[in-house]
């Protein structure tokens, strides 16, 4: 239920999605990422809305149940294309 600040390379970019449940900064801008912790610290309005839509994201679409379902919908592909 928290907002997320995570570099724009890598696997943040796939978890975050910026401006939605957080925020991505370059990692080679230290002033870029303490504006945006300060943002977060001083806008609780903004943290609170950022942090709920994660928690709703984390819910919908990585649970176990929703893994499991795609996980198993891809092996009932690969067993349809034998």
């Amino acid at each position: 239920g928290l907002p997320v600040i995570g570099g724009r390379r890598g696997g943040p970019t796939d978890a975050v999605l910026d401006n939605e449940t957080g925020f991505l900064v370059a990692p080679e801008d230290p002033a870029g990422l303490a504006a945006t912790v300060l943002r977060c610290l001083n806008d609780n309005a903004l943290s609170e809305v950022l942090g709920n839509n994660a928690r709703q994201r984390i819910l919908c679409e990585f649970s176990w149940s929703n893994r499991i379902s795609g996980f198993r919908a891809y092996l009932d592909s690969v067993q349809d294309s034998r």
